[in-house]
C-alpha cells in the first residue's frame, strides 16, 4: 500500500493553519452534555464534569 508523505503544511489551504499534534497544545473545548445523565440530579452531573476535567457543560 502506498504510504502518504505529505506535511501537515501541505494537507492545508492557504489561509488556514494546520492542527496542533497531539503534544502540542489544543485550542479545543470538551463538554459534557447534561441529557446523556438525564436521570441524575444537575449537581451530580456538574460533580461528574469536575471531576472529570471537562471544560464546560452542555445544559439541554
Amino acid at each position: 500500500m502506498p504510504q502518504n508523505n505529505h506535511s501537515q503544511s501541505q494537507n492545508t489551504t492557504k489561509g488556514q493553519q494546520a492542527a496542533p499534534s497531539a503534544a502540542g497544545k489544543a485550542d479545543i473545548s470538551i463538554s459534557l452534555s447534561a441529557g446523556t445523565l438525564y436521570h441524575l440530579k444537575l449537581s451530580e452531573i456538574f460533580n461528574i464534569a469536575r471531576e472529570c476535567d471537562f471544560d464546560g457543560v452542555e445544559l439541554i
